[in-house]
């Protein structure tokens, strides 16, 4: 027999032993009831533990999803960090599918960004610094740096994040960024249905 540790998703308890007989990878997807209750839960297993001094319910399946170690590293933070538990913390991510090969596609750029002279000294600016700041008045050209910043960064096999400041704003920018990078763009927030999220 072998013995879990499991964060059970969506729950504020602290992580719990289970057992199986089965091998399982940390970071798996698996099914489980707590104790007294009828309806199952989802827990990610966290690690492989020795035989506890008490009795450990038995895990019911192992599902095909699954969460990176990397995954698991920032879970670990965030709940050391916001004082929650694994669960809470592992609920803010979407798992990885056993069955699916995930590979990087190559991106088609439908439009050109043609900066001003006045953008394109901005934007020098802004390389030249490893973090730095952009100010200017709406409308002054700030969104057409950021995409040109992103486009470069993706040709170097890189992968760029957009954050936007609330979610009303968001169909705007993505009708943007789609007339660049097409298809390429993830919208993630929290309206987002789970079966779209699934997609990217």
């Amino acid at each position: 027999m072998n013995y879990y540790e499991l964060a059970i998703l969506k729950s504020p308890l602290q992580n719990l032993t289970y057992q199986s007989e089965e091998i399982i990878e940390n970071g798996s997807l698996v099914e489980v009831i707590l104790a007294n209750r009828k309806n199952s839960n989802l827990a990610v297993v966290i690690k492989k533990v020795d035989k506890p001094d008490f009795k450990c319910s038995t895990i019911l399946s192992i599902k095909d999803e699954f969460y990176s170690d990397f995954m698991l590293q920032i879970g670990d933070f965030i709940s050391k960090y916001y004082i929650c538990s694994m669960g809470f913390a592992l609920s803010l991510f979407q798992t990885f599918n056993k069955n699916i090969v995930y590979e990087n596609s190559s991106i088609e750029y439908k439009k050109e960004i043609n900066l001003s002279s006045f953008q394109q000294e901005a934007k020098d600016f802004l390389d030249s610094k490893k973090q730095a700041l952009l100010f200017a008045k709406t409308g002054a050209g700030k969104t057409e740096i950021y995409i040109k910043t992103i486009k470069e960064i993706l040709k170097q096999g890189k992968q760029a994040v957009f954050l936007m400041p609330e979610i009303s704003l968001t169909p705007q920018m993505e009708k943007r960024l789609e007339e660049v990078f097409d298809s390429s763009v993830a919208i993630w927030h929290s309206k987002v249905t789970a079966k779209r999220k699934k997609r990217f």
